[in-house]
């Protein structure tokens, strides 16, 4: 049987066969010890996963903020975007304004000058599972932990974290399921 998690059978295999080396037991025994997949090791390193990779540019929601500190950090061409006050009396920001739609653009052709860079890096096109730009400015991407290490390098990369659920625990989110209509 091949473990989907392989290391912690080989790391039980190789525990019992030097507990039955230093208690003498037969090499008959060690035998019967259960078989690894060749390609374990180097299958364990090569698991694909889900990371969400946080680019540096400010996502729409922190625009604002962003240009009030240090304008050099915002991308060029869009000023303030403007507050819309709501029924209730208070504001939030406009996100339906012609500003707001110009700095989504440019969030959009930005984070496809980030993909080119990270296929530049792994060495093999990616896509984008799912992309961020209101509340966060990043994507989904998936990624070994060796090419989650090299994106993680980029100098367009704030931030690179493994999506909530997408090895360690099981997905129960049914939107992502194949069985939703």
């Amino acid at each position: 049987m091949i473990s989907r998690f392989p290391l912690p059978r080989m790391l039980a295999a190789s525990i019992a066969m030097s507990l039955a080396a230093s208690a003498g037991v037969s090499q008959v025994a060690v035998a019967a010890a259960p078989q690894l997949h060749p390609d374990a090791a180097a299958r364990s390193t090569q698991d694909v996963q889900r990371y969400i990779v946080r680019f540096a540019e400010p996502a729409l929601a922190a625009h604002n903020r962003t240009m009030r500190a240090d304008k050099s950090k915002a991308l060029s061409g869009v000023g303030l975007i403007p507050m819309r006050l709501k029924a209730n009396g208070r504001t939030h920001l406009d996100t339906h304004s012609a500003e707001a739609k110009v700095y989504l653009g440019q969030l959009a052709e930005r984070q496809s000058a980030h993909q080119m860079e990270i296929a530049n890096a792994i060495g093999r096109s990616v896509s984008f599972l799912r992309t961020y730009r209101h509340a966060l400015n990043g994507a989904v991407v998936e990624l070994t932990q060796q090419e989650a290490f090299a994106v993680g390098r980029l100098s367009g990369v704030a931030s690179i974290v493994p999506e909530y659920g997408s090895a360690a625990r099981p997905r129960t989110n049914t939107r992502d399921t194949p069985f939703r209509r």
